[in-house]
């Protein structure tokens, strides 16, 4: 009113806002079972308290396999940019990575 714009609610402070530009907040969801399914997802991969190391789970991935894309993965030029979340998925917890800050 202050400014005579025309402001939603979602505009002036609603999620994709606080996911986005003021960081309050980390992940938005269609509904609320998603939010629980996802939050749920998270404190999977965390301690149970500070004292136990982290969740281990049993992995079917060969500990010799190779992947010959990750030669051509990242770019000679120091300078070039690569996408480094296809490395994680590649290389990390047989491609189960769940991304806090997705961009």
């Amino acid at each position: 009113t202050v400014t005579n714009e025309t402001v939603t609610s979602e505009e002036l402070g609603g999620a994709k806002v606080h996911t986005t530009k003021s960081s309050v907040a980390d992940g938005a969801y269609d509904n609320d079972v998603e939010a629980l399914l996802q939050v749920r997802r998270l404190i999977d991969f965390l301690p149970a308290n500070n004292q136990d190391g982290v969740p281990e789970f049993p992995s079917f991935d060969d500990p010799n396999r190779t992947d010959d894309s990750l030669d051509t993965l990242i770019p000679d030029n120091p300078n070039k940019p690569y996408d480094m979340k296809e490395l994680i998925l590649k290389v990390v917890d047989e491609g189960d990575f769940f991304e806090i800050q997705e961009s």
